[in-house]
């Protein structure tokens, strides 16, 4: 594997070597290669970026994420101390949003707040914090063994999770493989690379129709598992775009929900400006509820967003403000 050129040179390089790579894999590089990938090099986030997340709009975000920490704190029994555990904190906008809003809620909670971020950036960014205990983190394995109390929070995380695609042709499900042709990438269809794609629609109780092609997340399991081996005791919150089985495999969505953004446009071809822009797809949040209850957690809410944000205050600050 190429150790110069751009993460598109090392995409080129393994479908030459292996003929061709599935889609997951494909997504994997260009999004996280190391130092070269699109997440691994610059923040994207903001006016200088490819998009804006609800962080990077207004602090107001983070404060009543706050508010919703300082309930379930309550709800816990006060422990000390109550552990924050960010996955995907990027350029930490959301951390410092929160934590300032903490001293306007109790003083007691805010000096027993303890606060770890969790992101692929932080491989070669290690932080430490005034008690000398590490508190960032480049992979959740890292941090296996520290059994916590309090909460896992994500903010548009599991839909930058690499994924299969996979497309149904006369009744049988195909993959959608990445190759060249004449030096162009181009896609072709084959063989599923894992039976794993086969049993997630059966897990869904569902068939693709005929002609639909459709993304599969299988990292979404695995990413459960992950986060139960890390939460003793406490509450997961996630925040992401997406929708339930019925609605992401529907005649609306015949060609999927994969997205790519570049300097705020959304273009749509991930064989465009690689390692330089976003792709994402929909995170299907049945598959992340079965997920989590295989895993031993109660599903408390599914909500969109602006109810969540409602019920937490949002017209208070609004008027407010």
């Amino acid at each position: 594997m190429s150790l110069f050129g751009s993460v598109e040179d090392v995409i080129r390089e393994s479908i030459q070597e292996q003929g061709q790579i599935t889609f997951a894999e494909f997504m994997e590089k260009a999004l996280y290669w190391p130092e070269r990938g699109y997440y691994t090099k610059t923040s994207p986030v903001g006016s200088s970026g490819d998009y804006y997340t609800s962080p990077s709009t207004h602090p107001i975000f983070g404060a009543l994420i706050s508010v919703q920490l300082f309930q379930m704190w309550q709800l816990m029994g006060q422990p000390k101390p109550f552990t924050i555990v960010e996955i995907g904190s990027g350029n930490g906008l959301l951390k410092r949003d929160l934590t300032q809003y903490l001293q306007y809620l109790s003083k007691a909670f805010c000096d027993n707040v303890e606060y770890v971020c969790i992101d692929r950036s932080e491989r070669d960014n290690t932080r430490i914090n005034t008690n000398q205990k590490r508190n960032s983190f480049s992979d959740m394995t890292e941090f296996e063994g520290r059994k916590v109390e309090g909460c896992v929070l994500s903010n548009e995380l599991i839909d930058s999770f690499p994924v299969h695609r996979v497309r149904m042709k006369k009744g049988i499900l195909q993959e959608i493989y990445v190759t060249l042709k004449d030096d162009v990438f181009v896609e072709k269809a084959g063989p599923l690379s894992t039976q794993e794609l086969n049993v997630y629609f059966d897990r869904l109780g569902i068939e693709l129709p005929e002609g639909h092609v459709s993304e599969v997340n299988l990292n979404i399991c695995r990413w459960s598992k992950d986060v139960s081996r890390i939460l003793k005791r406490g509450f997961v919150v996630t925040v992401d775009y997406g929708g339930v089985t019925g609605e992401l495999y529907s005649k609306s969505k015949s060609q999927g929900t994969l997205t790519c953004f570049h300097r705020h446009v959304q273009t749509n071809n991930p064989y465009l400006h690689i390692g330089n822009q976003d792709i994402t797809s929909q995170v299907n949040y049945t598959t992340l509820t079965q997920c989590g209850l295989a895993e031993g957690f109660v599903n408390k809410e599914y909500l969109s967003q602006r109810e969540f944000l409602t019920n937490l205050g949002l017209p208070h600050f609004l008027r407010r403000l």
